[in-house]
This record gives structure tokens, sequence and C-alpha cells, in this order.
């Protein structure tokens, strides 16, 4: 896989990895949610990576995109490696914010999602922050974890 070209205007940049179901959630909820990560942790110029999937992944980005902070994506390459790709992106999204100081995970996750419980392990194990909202079977968030 080529390498992502990110758009990196400060060095002081943060790179968040928001991650998460396939669930359309609610946007305004949402953006609430990266809003208080963001706001806790005093931050205004960051990076957005997503993983290109539907719910979760592409509200990142218009997240992203509606603050105006570059987005770096991930998609599966599922002809490439199958029924693997998923894990093989996952891995790949958490190296690359790995390789910056100070990134994180934002998760929104419903507790059984396999892929979204992967990455949050992984990242937990790599040492990398992550902060968890819970949503519910019907796509509310019902809070941090």
């Amino acid at each position: 896989m080529k390498e992502p070209e990110a758009k990196i205007t400060n060095t002081n940049q943060r790179h968040i990895l928001i991650c998460g179901g396939r669930t359309q959630l609610n946007y305004d909820n949402f953006e609430k949610c990266v809003l208080e990560v963001l706001s806790e942790n005093n931050l205004n110029d960051v990076e957005i990576v997503s993983g290109c999937c539907k719910g979760v992944d592409l509200l990142g980005e218009e997240f992203a995109h509606k603050h105006d902070h570059p987005v770096v994506q991930f998609p599966a390459e599922w002809k490439k490696y199958g029924r693997g790709a998923g894990i093989v992106r996952n891995k790949q999204m958490l190296e690359y914010i790995a390789s910056f100081e100070n990134s994180f995970v934002i998760a929104f996750w419903n507790g059984t999602s396999k892929g979204t419980g992967y990455t949050v392990n992984q990242a937990k194990k790599m040492g990398i922050q992550v902060y968890i909202y819970h949503y519910d079977e019907n796509g509310r968030i019902t809070g941090r974890m």
C-alpha cells in the first residue's frame, strides 16, 4: 500500500484516528463527543485518520471537512487482502498514528463490533490513548466508557 500523504502544516499537529461501527449515528451527537475530546486536550490543529467505511468513519471525515481539518484515508484493500483487509487496514492506521507523538484514537463502539474492538485493544497494547464512546442498538450514543 502506498503511504498516505498527510498535509502536515505544523509539527504540533495531532493525528487522531476516529473509528467505529457501520451504524449511522446522529452527526450532532457525534460532533459533540469529538469536540469534547479535542477541548479536553486543548486541540485545534488536528488531522483526522479514516478507514473510509460507512458509519463512524465517514462521520469523522464529515467532521474534518466541516472544521477544516485534513483527512488521511486508509481504504481497505479487499482485492489484495481478501477477508482480512479490514484488520490489515486497521493495523496500518494504528501504525500511522503511532509514528507521531501524542496521537490518539476516538472510538465509537457498541461493545460487539469486532473490528472496533480489535482496534481499541491493539491501540491500548501499543500505548496509544483511546477515548471510547458507547452507542446502543439504535445508534444512540449513551456515554463515554
